[in-house]
């Protein structure tokens, strides 16, 4: 067989082959940064990110107040965490996020999520901390 007959097939092969890396759940946590009294705490469910977290920030305990997951690709239904109303629509790779709180918008954007690879939308004040919104394919 033609060497160029065969690269084209493995082209059209693996242009249509699903993705090796994709999800098919999408974790959201609402995780709540303190520092202070509770430093040093992290919660077990955070283990794999907080190295990145404590390096990061100026906070050093980590909890998950509340989580939610849903199918990939998602369908745009929102899912309460905490006060905020979380919206995600779309696949893995274009994946719609909106979080409001009391009806008003916070944060409208659209991210490619790698497999098992956070993404993490932070700042949310918290009376002695900070909020976090976690979001993770796998």
């Amino acid at each position: 067989m033609n060497p160029t007959r065969i690269a084209l097939a493995a082209l059209l092969l693996a242009a249509f082959a699903p993705a090796a890396t994709a999800g098919d759940t999408l974790t959201v946590q609402l995780v709540k940064a303190t520092s202070g009294e509770r430093s040093g705490r992290v919660d077990g469910r955070l283990r794999k990110v907080a190295p990145a977290l404590e390096r990061n920030l100026a906070y050093t305990g980590f909890s998950v107040v509340a989580s939610t997951a849903m199918p990939l690709p998602a369908d745009g239904n929102p899912r309460m965490l905490g006060e905020y109303r979380i919206r995600c629509a779309g696949a893995q790779n274009q994946l719609a996020i909106t979080v409001e709180n009391k009806d008003r918008p916070v944060v409208k954007t659209t991210v490619a999520l790698g497999d098992r690879k956070p993404f993490i939308l932070g700042g949310l004040p918290a009376g002695d901390g900070a909020l976090m919104i976690m979001f993770e394919a796998r």
